[in-house]
């Protein structure tokens, strides 16, 4: 039988929430508050013994129940009555909705409107220098593309789907806010499962006093929640890296900017296990320069890594062989020009690399050999109108775009990547 009255009691107020609907679970705990507080108004029929209890939902299906309330003789002159949760439940900021269900002495049960909350932890936006950094990388689900973003300044995630004719749509993350900033943050699937790995540098893990790296592997969904699988601490401070398929099986290599007793730049290759752990070790390096922008590239089914040193704008680029080691060296040294932002793409069962010349502003897209050494000269060449410091490729339902972003609060443009390795239009910009 069902006794729900289809009649919704009015919304509940959170007693913590400030004029915007915000949270600040840090300065919450900060000053030991155990509870969130949700204010209930009296409603009609308000009796002794009606039950209530409050309930926090999400659009991850994360729900959070409050300690019940049954009403008292003490209550009955109130104007209101208070619900509580308990402050350790949220284990995941964002966008939630409030909502409270009471039961009557006859089982009948009523529900109320719903309260928007955001919960948040302190931040600071706009940079005080006005320098936005963000991570940024685009990931698939069920035929669909995703950018994700996350500011570096206040922890706040965003994921926006892209269109098939390369025009970005709404944030669709419900405005949550991670834990930390990741100084690394790649994109990677197990089967149909997209994962991310994360690594925040010098964290100071107490009761230790040295700082050292904290990683973590979670599934991601479409709206930018993380469900972490695995996590642990580092002793080196990577800087940079990215993740790569052989056969089917998936592997991270990481690599550092500081320096080891040798005076080398340490790497490190681990393979990532089909449960989403971190798996053994495969390989471990050090390199004479730091290669930085560094990523893996695929040519007539081999796999090769690829990274530029700012120091002497030298060029590295390697056979990965399928037991995660590194393999012979394809061409390496000297290179005529530095470029900070770069990637990869294949298309048309080619290989293509992009960069841009922060000093000119150019954008060029190079080919690459069936053999894994790049070309020279540049297919393109084209001077943009500012230096982007975020260059990601996109492929959804067969077309390939790119998307370039600068450090501005919000300046990004997506254009179309032609079969020939020339550009064709823009789709979307802000």
């Amino acid at each position: 039988m069902n006794n729900f009255n289809n009649t919704l009691l009015i919304a509940p107020k959170l007693m913590q929430a400030d004029s915007s609907g915000v949270i600040n679970i840090e300065d919450m705990k900060s000053t030991e508050q155990k509870f969130i507080v949700m204010e209930v108004n009296r409603y009609l029929d308000f009796q002794v013994g009606d039950e209530i209890i409050g309930y926090l939902r999400n659009n991850n299906n994360d729900e959070i129940k409050s300690i019940p309330n049954v009403i008292v003789p003490d209550d009955e002159g109130n104007f209101s009555v208070l619900i509580y949760f308990h402050i350790e439940d949220i284990k995941h900021l964002g966008h939630w909705n409030a909502s409270y269900e009471v039961t009557k002495l006859n089982s009948e049960k009523l529900t109320s409107n719903a309260t928007d909350v955001n919960f948040r932890i302190a931040g600071h936006c706009p940079p005080e220098d006005n320098i936005y950094n963000i991570n940024i990388f685009y990931f698939s689900s069920s035929d669909e593309g995703y950018i994700f973003r996350q500011r570096q300044c206040d922890k706040v995630v965003s994921v926006n789907k892209i269109s098939p004719d390369g025009v970005q749509g709404e944030d669709i993350s419900e405005g949550q806010q991670w834990d930390h900033f990741y100084d690394i943050l790649l994109p990677f699937k197990l089967g149909n499962q997209q994962y991310v790995f994360g690594l925040k540098k010098n964290v100071i893990n107490a009761p230790q006093i040295v700082p050292k790296s904290y990683w973590m592997i979670a599934k991601l969904s479409n709206h930018g929640f993380k469900d972490v699988v695995n996590s642990g601490h580092w002793e080196n401070p990577y800087d940079a890296g990215f993740t790569y398929e052989i056969d089917n099986k998936q592997f991270i290599y990481l690599h550092s900017s500081n320096k080891d007793k040798d005076g080398k730049y340490p790497y490190v290759i681990r393979e990532l296990e089909q449960t989403g752990n971190m798996g053994k070790i495969t390989a471990s390096g050090h390199w004479d320069f730091f290669y930085a922008p560094t990523y893996a590239f695929t040519a007539k089914d081999q796999v090769y890594l690829y990274g530029q040193a700012e120091t002497d704008y030298s060029l590295i680029n390697y056979n990965l062989k399928s037991d995660g080691t590194i393999g012979q060296s394809i061409k390496s040294g000297p290179w005529l020009e530095y470029n900070a932002s770069q990637f990869t793409y294949s298309m048309g069962g080619k290989q293509y690399t992009c960069g841009q010349n922060f000093a000119n502003r150019i954008f060029w897209i190079a080919s690459i050999f069936d053999d894994g050494e790049l070309s020279q000269p540049n297919i393109t060449l084209k001077e943009l109108d500012t230096s982007y410091q975020y260059l990601v490729p996109l492929e959804i339902k067969g077309k390939h775009y790119f998307i370039r972003q600068d450090q501005s609060k919000e300046h990004w443009v997506i254009q179309e990547l032609k079969e020939d390795g020339t550009l064709g239009g823009t789709t979307d910009q802000r």
